[in-house]
């Protein structure tokens, strides 16, 4: 038996002109802070699916690199791609206080205004027959933002799966921010400055801004995603601090 949903939004917000702060790696996170309680039962693959309207091409390759880049950790959690078509949006079942079956995890192409991603996971606690209950996350939703034009001026994703050189200042890396939002979709939904799964763009220490010369380094779970970079789309050492212990 299962028992209503319930979800937990995680918002990725895009600043622009970040000040240098440098990085100190005194700061060591931990999964107990960032991750919530409830996490994805494993050893498990989850299976999910491009929802209707997602371009095809280069962004749709993006983006399976984007799970792709939490798989390599070889962690029991792993996601994949769902085989058929893609689904329609009278499919969608996601974090229903009715249907007692499994939360539809997909990916959305949407104009959803002033951020280029956001997450969202559900939970569901499930009765035992024997006994006792446990709450695990059962599906999520991630919405990528289809028009950066509109709401950031000149602005265009970058889909090409070449690393460097930088891309052009006006483009945003769908790689990147697809790592970043999958982080959320395994679970690093609590903990930073806000209690929503980033680390902290200053006390932290880990998420140095382009004046400061070691933006190189940022950890892909920074709230922020600098505009030219294509560097932040495999985590780095606080990122793994986290996700690692977790499963």
């Amino acid at each position: 038996m299962r028992l209503p949903k319930w979800h937990l939004v995680i918002i990725s917000v895009l600043l622009l002109g970040l000040a240098g702060i440098g990085r100190v790696d005194a700061f060591t996170p931990n999964s107990d802070e960032y991750m919530q309680d409830t996490l994805w039962r494993t050893p498990r693959t989850v299976e999910w699916q491009f929802l209707q309207g997602f371009p095809t091409g280069a962004a749709r390759t993006r983006t399976i690199d984007g799970f792709n880049s939490f798989n390599i950790l070889n962690q029991p959690l792993k996601f994949s791609t769902s085989p058929g078509s893609d689904l329609a949006p009278a499919d969608v079942d996601f974090c229903s206080t009715t249907d007692p079956g499994p939360t539809t995890s997909y990916v959305e192409w949407t104009d959803h205004n002033f951020s280029l991603g956001t997450a969202q996971v559900c939970t569901a606690i499930t009765v035992d027959p024997l006994g006792g209950s446990f709450s695990a996350i059962d599906g999520f939703r991630i919405r990528l933002d289809s028009n950066l034009s509109y709401n950031w001026g000149q602005a265009y994703w970058w889909l090409s799966k070449d690393n460097i050189p930088p891309a052009p200042p006006t483009y945003q890396d769908l790689w990147s921010v697809m790592s970043h939002e999958v982080g959320h979709a395994a679970g690093m939904t609590t903990g930073g400055i806000d209690g929503d799964g980033h680390f902290d763009e200053n006390s932290n220490h880990v998420c140095p801004g382009e004046s400061s010369g070691e933006y190189l380094e940022r950890e892909t779970m920074c709230q922020t995603n600098l505009w030219q970079s294509r560097v932040h789309r495999n985590y780095d050492d606080h990122d793994r601090a986290v996700l690692l212990p977790a499963y």
